[in-house]
């Protein structure tokens, strides 16, 4: 029984009835059947039909009919309601219907605004068009860009993959909108460019690791390898310094010494560095034995402001407001007043034969005929009288 109310009808006081099950109208106080796949559907007496306005679940309205739902076109739907559409598809609450742009991927405003472009498409000028060469993808200004290309802003203008090599040279294998970050072949040098001719011999990552082994006292200075300036004993340079030195030298703050040092008496095991010089000779910043010179025993480098021995003459040897100070003269030599030179001692004493042997001080040991010696000083003999030999007395 299709009728599911019975009531008297208040046209011909007949009973008829008055409402039907799903998926039937009434006409005229009858049921008849709606339509194919049609849940509930009003009547049009004047034309003896029925317009359904629910389908069954599966189909969707159009036009008064039920239609079938396209699984190629619509993804999910719920009684009679277009939840999600495919790709290129835009719901209009009751099916799925085609973007205007067939170039879309999503549109929405009844398919007439397209915001998001399907693969190798891009917008330009409000509709879908096809990628540049080397864009992988682009969204609303967010590009993405294939090996071998970098994004380029134009501005007010565009977002646009451009070529490595375009603009860092044929041998630019990929890059950003600043550098290329690597090479085809070559190196990059500092500015970010691609170098053939570098010599180096091991490149990683198109950075030069060791230059050529026949030019080890060679560097990488960015741009190419070239000779280390402290090359002397050196037999491996890197960046403008020594790192390892020929037989009989040492490595000391990136340069070679040789440690074939006569004058140096106490050598280092460790590192060839000498520790102690002999009298007569000082330690330098670079560990070698220099001559003290000018008769000097000792000698050493001290500041110019805790200086109280007598600085030498020689106005060269001065390292890093350090100056070279005599401390003792050698046996026969004494400092020359208020110098820090050491002359013979006689000639620091007047009337004086021979010095002192081994003392720095002033003094004498044998004075001149016609003198006589009191103590270190040489004093006349008294006047008017025949020369004797005086008594030395030591």
């Amino acid at each position: 029984m299709t009728c599911l109310l019975f009531q008297l009808s208040k046209l011909n006081n007949n009973f008829g009835c008055e409402e039907c099950e799903n998926g039937y109208g009434n006409l005229v106080y009858s049921c008849n059947r709606c339509g194919s796949n049609c849940n509930d559907c009003v009547s049009n007496n004047l034309q003896n039909s029925f317009t359904c306005i629910e389908c069954e679940n599966g189909y969707y309205l159009k036009d008064g009919e039920c239609k079938i739902y396209d699984d190629t076109i619509t993804k999910l739907f719920s009684l009679n309601y277009t939840i999600l559409c495919h790709s290129g598809y835009y719901s209009n609450v009751t099916s799925c219907e085609k973007c205007i742009d067939i170039n879309c991927n999503v549109c929405i405003n009844d398919g007439l605004r397209c915001v998001i472009c399907n693969k190798n498409y891009y917008f330009e000028n409000e509709k879908c068009s096809l990628s540049k060469e080397g864009t992988l993808y682009s969204q609303d200004n967010f590009v993405t860009c294939e090996k071998g290309y970098y994004i380029k802003i134009i501005p007010n203008k565009a977002t646009i993959c451009t070529k490595c090599s375009e603009t860092y040279g044929e041998d630019c294998e990929t890059c950003n909108s600043k550098i290329c970050t690597n090479c085809t072949k070559g190196v990059l040098d500092f500015n970010g460019n691609c170098i053939l001719n570098s010599g180096c011999e091991v490149i990683e990552n198109s950075l030069c690791v060791n230059c050529q082994r026949e030019l080890n006292t060679w560097y990488f200075n960015g741009n190419a390898c070239v000779l280390c300036d402290k090359s002397v004993n050196c037999t491996k340079c890197e960046f403008n310094k020594c790192v390892e030195c020929s037989e009989n030298s040492y490595l000391y703050d990136g340069e070679c010494y040789s440690t074939i040092n006569k004058n140096c008496e106490i050598i280092s095991t460790s590192n060839n560095f000498c520790l102690s010089c002999p009298n007569g000779f000082y330690l330098n910043s670079q560990k070698t034995c220099i001559s003290c010179g000018n008769n000097c025993s000792v000698c050493s480098l001290e500041s110019v402001s805790s200086t109280r021995s007598f600085k030498l003459d020689d106005a060269s040897v001065k390292q890093n407001d350090l100056i070279l100070v005599c401390k003792l003269c050698k046996g026969g030599y004494a400092f020359k007043e208020n110098t820090g030179m050491c002359l013979d001692s006689k000639e620091t004493t007047e009337n004086c034969k021979n010095a002192i042997p081994g003392t720095s001080l002033s003094g004498c040991a044998v004075c001149m005929d016609g003198y006589y010696r009191d103590n270190v000083i040489c004093k006349p003999c008294i006047s008017n009288l025949n020369f004797v030999t005086p008594i030395q007395r030591v």
